[in-house]
């Protein structure tokens, strides 16, 4: 038993009433006629046969196809540059956070001896002025 039962939808294309069948929805299925349907309208009343005309039609939706390809594609090559862009970004900032923390403790260690340094000074200092 499958989880989506096949849909079987009438629809008309070219003033024909027609039965399509499709584990998609009903509508999914009439966009998809309604698309075909005014691509042969657009194709019109020609001097070509019926043959010719479906070649055309189906040249018409090909290019539709890959000029949406094409977008999609290029649209996924920006993203992925943006992505891989971003992940150099991240490396930087992360190797800028560990040269921060470096530092940030070499200057602990350099406070913590100045201060050992200033005590030190300060209890000679001190003892000086008994003696």
């Amino acid at each position: 038993m499958s989880a989506n039962p096949k849909n079987i939808v009438e629809v008309v294309i070219a003033g024909n009433i027609i039965p399509l069948a499709g584990f998609e929805s009903e509508e999914y299925i009439r966009e998809l006629a309604a698309y075909v349907d005014k691509k042969i309208a657009v194709m019109g009343n020609t001097y070509l046969n019926t043959f010719l005309q479906n070649i055309f039609i189906a040249i018409n939706i090909a290019d539709d196809y890959f000029k949406q390809k094409m977008l999609n594609d290029s649209f996924s090559n920006d993203k992925e540059n943006e992505i891989n862009s971003l992940k150099l970004r991240v490396e930087e900032c992360l190797k800028e956070i560990e040269t921060l923390c470096e530092e940030n403790i070499l200057l602990k260690n350099r406070i913590t001896t100045m201060q050992l340094e200033m005590e030190m000074s300060s209890h000679n200092t001190n003892r000086n002025k008994k003696n």
